[in-house]
């Protein structure tokens, strides 16, 4: 069985945007049991923190949720009004 890890992003982590050239890092501290965002390029005030949702910075891999399958979800009836 392989071991994996899952964790839940509390505070501003939850909202950085991806990037494929982003100017931040999610650095996982597990024995800390924590997660930090370190810059990788200057961030100026006012400019977007960015990571890329990969973990590695350089990878550009797609996305899971922006890929496109063939297969399609089941559409719900509608039920005829009386």
């Amino acid at each position: 069985m392989k071991d994996e890890h899952a964790a839940i992003a509390l505070g501003y982590i939850s909202i950085y945007n991806h990037s494929y050239s982003p100017n931040a890092q999610l650095e996982q501290m597990l024995d800390e049991l924590m997660m930090e965002i370190i810059a990788i390029k200057d961030i100026h005030t006012g400019e977007e923190i960015t990571i890329n949702y990969n973990g590695d910075p350089e990878k550009q891999d797609p996305l899971w949720f922006t890929q496109r399958t063939s297969k399609r979800l089941p559409t719900r009836k509608k039920s005829a009004r009386r």
